[in-house]
């Protein structure tokens, strides 16, 4: 009687906070029910735990290829039409999250727009972000800095029309590492998935492709065969975040790629790293064959996220804000046009595959389990 009393009190306060029919509301109460149990029956484990929320979240998340290309088509059509009946679903996150974790993000919401027939704008203008200078918060929309619009419509253009607003939580930003590491047809299904999802509605703004493209024309040659690897370093490795992927040791990487370079018939190293001792430790490794793109590089010796984070941390330049964002992103897009690669679980390894689309001849992914 106790259990069912605490239960029903539970799900009242739940649904007061979160909307029953919002899709985070959907998802908090899949979460709730997994946790309630863990709690009525300890002795099950964690590894039990997790497939549970794997196969009762994660997995209904995964819509028929067939089925998504035709909400692609349906959402298509609207925008183009000139009748005034369109809804818009915003989407939107106020977090110091690295450029790719608010793609991440969207992802879940773009699906979810997508079936309900409602065209997504991303909004990166009227929350605090660490792509936005203080002054344009309200003014400019940071994610039309670096990407278009995924419909082609801003937030000016919504103004008028019905509205639905997406909650500013989201689990979507820890799916790329849950499903890196299961490695099964799971991980395989997501990575059309996101792939499909990537190709149809992350464009480059005209700035940020013409960047881009002048870096990679630079850097790899028709004819060149590149491994591209991706070694996160900074905060990540001196904080240790909890259940969040161990990363490797760079001399580890390193000794797989001397593994592999040849095996691969690769004769470069395209090195994707935040971290100037990582990059200087491949340039010392393979003398005359490590390609990095422009940018600006921390440094222990007098880097702000040595005590903070690398979102906190700032370069004494010009635009610096802006020029983290295009930078990285610049790292990632040449990482996925690589031949093959060798990643670390971070986000940019996850954003590198599915912008990839399969298309690595060879890969090798290094799984150490979380912190």
């Amino acid at each position: 009687m106790r259990r069912y009393c605490f239960t029903k009190i539970s799900k009242n306060l739940l649904n007061s906070i979160i909307p029953k029919d919002s899709m985070l509301g959907i998802v908090m109460r899949k979460l709730y029910r997994t946790l309630y149990k863990s709690i009525l029956f300890p002795s099950r484990s964690i590894k039990r735990i997790k497939r549970i929320y794997l196969n009762r979240t994660v997995k209904p998340l995964l819509v028929d290829i067939d089925c998504f290309n035709e909400h692609i088509s349906n959402i298509k059509v609207l925008s183009e039409s000139k009748s005034s009946q369109k809804s818009f679903y915003i989407i939107r996150r106020e977090s110091k999250a690295g450029l790719f974790s608010f793609v991440h993000t969207s992802f879940a919401h773009l699906i979810y727009a997508l079936a309900k027939g409602m065209i997504p704008i991303i909004d990166m203008q009227n929350y605090k972000n660490q792509y936005l200078e203080q002054d344009k918060l309200g003014k400019e929309n940071a994610w039309e800095y670096y990407f278009k619009q995924p419909c082609g419509y801003c937030l000016a253009d919504a103004e008028g029309s019905r509205i639905m607003y997406s909650s500013q939580v989201s689990y979507q930003t820890i799916l790329p590492m849950l499903i890196m590491q299961s490695r099964d047809r799971q991980y395989n299904l997501f990575l059309q998935l996101w792939s499909t999802v990537y190709q149809h509605f992350f464009r480059l703004s005209d700035g940020a492709a013409l960047y881009i493209e002048e870096e990679y024309n630079r850097l790899i040659k028709p004819s060149m065969r590149v491994v591209g690897v991706k070694c996160r370093g900074t905060d990540y490795i001196l904080k240790r975040p909890v259940n969040h992927p161990v990363q490797p040791d760079v001399e580890d990487v390193i000794e797989k790629v001397k593994e592999v370079l040849t095996k691969w018939n690769c004769d470069f190293v395209f090195v994707s790293s935040e971290e100037r001792k990582t990059v200087e430790r491949f340039e010392n490794s393979f003398p005359g064959k490590v390609l990095t793109v422009s940018q600006e590089y921390y440094d222990e010796a007098d880097a702000d996220y040595y005590n903070q984070g690398i979102t906190d941390a700032c370069f004494s330049r010009e635009n610096d804000v802006f020029l983290k964002g295009i930078e990285y992103l610049s790292s990632v897009i040449v990482l996925s046009r690589c031949t093959s690669a060798v990643l670390s679980l971070c986000n940019g390894s996850m954003s590198a595959m599915y912008i990839n689309g399969g298309k690595y001849e060879n890969t090798y992914i290094f799984d150490l389990g979380v912190y």
